[in-house]
């Protein structure tokens, strides 16, 4: 997680305690005045606003972090490319899917293998 999620989860902890002080408040101004202080109007709008602004926050927290794991999972698939076995593909009749790199499936590798020993043992021979 990035210093910005932090500071955004930050912000999003002291709107939380700002709403809940002015909810207290509000309930407070409200059992004193019988809910007829004219501002309890305006303290119902603050705490509007600061849960709208919560919102946004939590929101583009989860676009934040939805960006980041579209990163790594590109700068992954260029660090470690998906693989395809040449040869399988060859038995499929097909051709290797773009993007990928050629790595020998294990069945494919050992007959590579025991090929490569075989013309090693009739050299030396």
């Amino acid at each position: 997680m990035n210093a910005a999620v932090r500071q955004i989860r930050r912000e999003i902890a002291e709107i939380n305690d700002d709403v809940a002080s002015m909810t207290s408040t509000l309930i407070r101004m409200g059992e004193a005045s019988e809910w007829t202080d004219p501002r309890i109007d305006l303290i119902e709008r603050c705490v509007r606003c600061f849960e709208r602004e919560r919102a946004m926050l939590v929101t583009l927290v989860k676009v934040i972090e939805i960006e980041q794991v579209k990163t790594i999972k590109r700068l992954a698939a260029i660090v470690s490319p998906p693989t395809s076995c040449p040869a399988c593909d060859a038995e499929a009749g097909q051709q290797s899917p773009a993007g990928t790199t050629s790595r020998h499936c294990e069945r494919h590798l050992s007959e590579l293998q025991q090929q490569v020993a075989a013309r090693h043992n009739t050299a030396a021979a």
